[in-house]
């Protein structure tokens, strides 16, 4: 009864009141495990490789030397 009270309430069916709820919940669970804790020491390790510069390989060179959708090509500035 809550449902097709909430779906009417919304102007939406009760299939699509359901799956957009399903949806929506999902979503902010997702989102909640997006955030992580940890020691300040494990924090500046984490910073540290994210600055660490990328192996470079064929794909990556492939992937930049591509024109890109606005005519110009891509080279990452060297670190």
């Amino acid at each position: 009864m809550v449902l097709k009270q909430a779906a009417a309430a919304t102007d939406r069916t009760m299939t699509d009141f359901i799956l957009a709820s399903a949806v929506e919940r999902a979503e902010r669970i997702l989102a909640e495990r997006r955030r992580f804790a940890g020691a300040p020491e494990q924090y500046d390790e984490f910073l540290r490789l994210l600055d660490e510069p990328l192996e470079s390989t064929d794909k990556f060179e492939k992937l930049w030397s591509r024109p890109t959708p606005f005519g110009q090509s891509f080279t990452p500035k060297p670190r």
